[in-house]
């Protein structure tokens, strides 16, 4: 009897213990931004940088796309969301409104479009002397 008695308290006290755990550990309000990162032509962009920023408080994380283009930012709390994308020789993408709901992922594809080559700084020429000083002396210059 005793050890019916016992056995009864311990068990009793593992599913107490247990018991919160497998409620609370049901799920998570933390939402998930993933996408995949191309160029106009479908051939994926490694090494990007995606920017990640919650519109309500301003706060932003930085991740950058893998070897595959994809790119993915976990644990991000409910709300509104605007990533940015960028990489080099490429136009910077912006994607607004992506609205978290709870424990929520959601798809944020970007094309990047190759930026337009920046124009070239006007060549500045230097009046050249008209005089040549050869052993301290000057001349006029034939040249």
């Amino acid at each position: 009897m005793k050890y019916r008695a016992a056995s009864f308290c311990i068990i009793f006290l593992a599913l107490l213990f247990y018991a919160p755990g497998a409620v609370f550990g049901q799920g998570t309000d933390l939402g998930t931004i993933r996408g995949t990162v191309t160029d106009s032509t479908g051939a994926v962009i490694p090494g990007a940088t995606v920017t990640v920023t919650d519109a309500l408080t301003n706060t932003a994380r930085e991740t950058r796309t893998n070897s595959q283009g994809n790119y993915e930012m976990f644990g991000l709390k409910p709300g509104t969301y605007r990533v940015v994308i960028t990489a080099v020789g490429m136009s910077k993408k912006e994607i607004t409104d992506i609205v978290l709901n709870g424990s929520d992922t959601v798809s944020a594809d970007a094309v990047l479009k190759v930026s337009a080559r920046p124009s070239a700084k006007p060549l500045t020429t230097r009046q050249s002397s008209s005089f040549l000083a050869i052993a301290g002396m000057s001349i006029p210059s034939f040249i």
